[in-house]
């Protein structure tokens, strides 16, 4: 497993098969170390997470820990660029693609992703939809959604949060911010939600 700087709650969550909201939980009870970023969303180094496994007995769920991401956007010249971009920041990541509702649909559950950047302002593209739908679904709603929006608006930020995104990123995106994102460099500050 490729090591990354640092972990969400989601990503921790599957590796010590609990849900999010146990581990958000333990460390505000201080059990398990994390970084707050300057946003004040939670970040753990697997090396805190692989302590705190060892100290309570836990065996970590490693086996299906890697990176898949799944690509929504309706403008397929978009999506290959952001494809790109993510490959060449990440090169060990799997990368799916989706230009409709109904193919993410189907990727969702045959690819199964563990991250999914969504373009919410693509014509045709019922992305809030999607959005709503993976965070009801038990079996996806640990999947960590990333919106991508033309413009950084604050009722579409709040829109895409209250359809479940878990990052926000402005297009062009920035290099840093995508790998924050990813979680292969520093935590995300600004740009990102809960």
């Amino acid at each position: 497993m490729k090591q990354k700087s640092y972990l969400t709650p989601n990503e921790v969550a599957e590796l010590l098969m609990v849900s999010p909201i146990t581990i958000r939980q333990w460390a505000q009870k201080g059990l398990i170390h994390a970084v707050t970023t300057a946003g004040g969303h939670r970040r753990f180094k697997f090396s805190d997470v692989k302590a705190f496994a060892r100290q309570r007995g836990l065996t970590l769920n490693t086996v299906d820990f890697e990176k898949r991401i799944l690509i929504v956007d309706s403008n397929t010249h978009q999506q290959q660029q952001l494809a790109d971009k993510i490959k060449s920041t990440d090169a060990e990541v799997e990368i799916e693609q989706a230009e409709d509702g109904f193919d993410a649909g189907v990727k969702l559950m045959t690819f199964k992703p563990t991250q999914i950047f969504i373009n919410l302002d693509a014509p045709d593209l019922i992305g809030y939809d999607i959005c709503r739908y993976i965070k009801q679904e038990p079996d996806l709603k640990a999947i960590d959604i990333v919106a991508v929006l033309s413009e950084e608006i604050a009722e579409k930020v709040k829109l895409a949060e209250s359809a479940g995104a878990n990052h926000c990123l402005i297009l062009p995106i920035e290099e840093t911010q995508l790998e924050a994102c990813l979680g292969i460099g520093s935590p995300l500050s600004t740009g990102q939600l809960a």
